[in-house]
């Protein structure tokens, strides 16, 4: 499982706790997260960590944003499934669970496991994200990949390889960012 799979499925289990803690009930998750939503999810993910931090895991990883979606700071897929295994043991900490629940409140609705996108992208978010692969081949990866019909970069299949652990495909996509704006859930790596 490569990174961002790691931190897509580390996400997902972790978006539960959004509704049942916030103030004014719970949350009504959007399609595709504004910038609103993804500034929840991290003021709520960072709540995660620090009572991840209080209960018996003073490393664990800050939460970023990466690309859109919040995240934990790791760089490589033996710290996310590490991750993963303290998630899960955290869930038995009612604190800890309450957040885990209202992270899950915020996460769109038509997302799926390992937050993968359940409907087709639209013609306006194909057109984008278009753009963005052409962005990213003009910006020193020839062989970034179109998008499939399911709105993801095939970029396994490609000389890319981990675009994270790509340094000229993380300069490109920094470059070519603005146009993947609006386009989560699709816009991820296959």
């Amino acid at each position: 499982m490569n990174r961002r799979l790691a931190v897509a499925a580390l996400a997902a289990a972790l978006t539960p706790c959004l509704a049942a803690c916030s103030p004014g009930g719970p949350a009504q998750p959007s399609a595709s997260p504004s910038l609103n939503d993804v500034q929840k999810n991290l003021a709520v993910t960072k709540r995660f960590v620090k009572c991840a931090r209080e209960h018996g895991y003073p490393t664990f990883p800050d939460a970023v944003v990466d690309n859109g979606e919040v995240t934990y700071a790791h760089s490589s897929d033996a710290e996310g499934a590490a991750i993963k295994s303290k998630i899960a043991a955290l869930e038995r900490v009612p604190e800890c669970k309450a957040i885990l629940t209202e992270m899950q409140a915020l996460r769109p609705r038509n997302v799926g496991p390992r937050n993968r996108p359940t409907g087709k992208p639209s013609a306006e978010i194909m057109q984008k994200l278009r753009r963005f692969a052409q962005c990213m081949r003009q910006h020193g990866v020839p062989a970034w990949p179109d998008p499939k019909s399911d709105g993801s970069f095939p970029v396994s299949q490609t000389t890319v390889g981990d675009p994270k652990a790509n340094p000229t495909a993380r300069a490109a996509g920094e470059a070519c960012e603005q146009h993947r704006a609006g386009t989560e859930p699709f816009g991820y790596f296959s």
